[in-house]
């Protein structure tokens, strides 16, 4: 099962990292999509996928889970609005 986490902030390290303690998801079908700078991204999660995720490809994960603030929410919703 492949999941895509948008933000990676604290909700979703929490995500990532409960899916991980409760082996309900393997490190490496986790997927993270932030609008920063990956290279600020601590490396909490050995084996997880950092890599960008382009927007065509959100339709191609099983769970996408949306953990960003409200007030990032609206310029959010008109990139993934067509998935």
């Amino acid at each position: 099962m492949k999941v895509l986490i948008i933000g990676y902030g604290n909700m979703g390290k929490t995500y990532a990292n409960s899916f991980i303690g409760s082996r309900f998801i393997k490190p490496e079908d986790i997927h993270v999509l932030v609008r920063n700078d990956f290279s600020s991204i601590e490396t909490v999660i050995p084996k997880a996928n950092f890599a960008t995720v382009a927007t065509n490809k959100i339709g191609e994960f099983d769970i996408v889970i949306l953990a960003v603030k409200p007030q990032d929410f609206s310029v959010l919703a008109q990139t993934i609005k067509p998935f």
